[in-house]
């Protein structure tokens, strides 16, 4: 007899554990990779180089881009690497940004699954305002 209690905390942990291996920390930061490596499965690429290709891309250009890029690449209908790839440096063409130079941290393995967050930037923006200007004109 299975314990509902018991399998419940099985799936916590389990999703605590989400983001610990590769296809895992896509999964959480790039939702929409699960739907581009299916579709790219199914037309014979390999889901596991796949992965770590993704895995370079979003640490290269980042969540937001490599999520416009995945949904770019499949409503074309190309779940492709190098479809994904182009996609990138076409919006970084268009942006007249220089493509991101690859970080190499061979030296340093302990730094590889390193992620930043965003900070909220809000507490500059009240500290650029000038106090002698009145906030509320009337």
């Amino acid at each position: 007899m299975e314990d509902p209690a018991h399998r419940q905390a099985l799936l916590q942990q389990k999703r605590k554990a989400l983001g610990s291996t590769p296809s895992g920390r896509l999964a959480a930061l790039v939702p929409e990779s699960q739907a581009f490596l299916q579709a790219a499965f199914e037309r014979g690429e390999s889901a596991a180089r796949l992965t770590t290709q993704l895995l370079r891309l979003l640490d290269d250009y980042g969540a937001p881009e490599l999520t416009a890029a995945l949904r770019e690449a499949l409503e074309q209908q190309t779940p492709r690497l190098s479809s994904v790839a182009f996609i990138l440096a076409r919006r970084h063409r268009q942006r007249r940004q220089r493509p991101p130079l690859p970080v190499n941290l061979a030296r340093r393995p302990d730094l590889e699954n390193l992620t930043v967050s965003n900070p909220s930037l809000e507490a500059y923006d009240d500290l650029a305002q000038d106090p002698e200007k009145d906030p509320d004109p009337e």
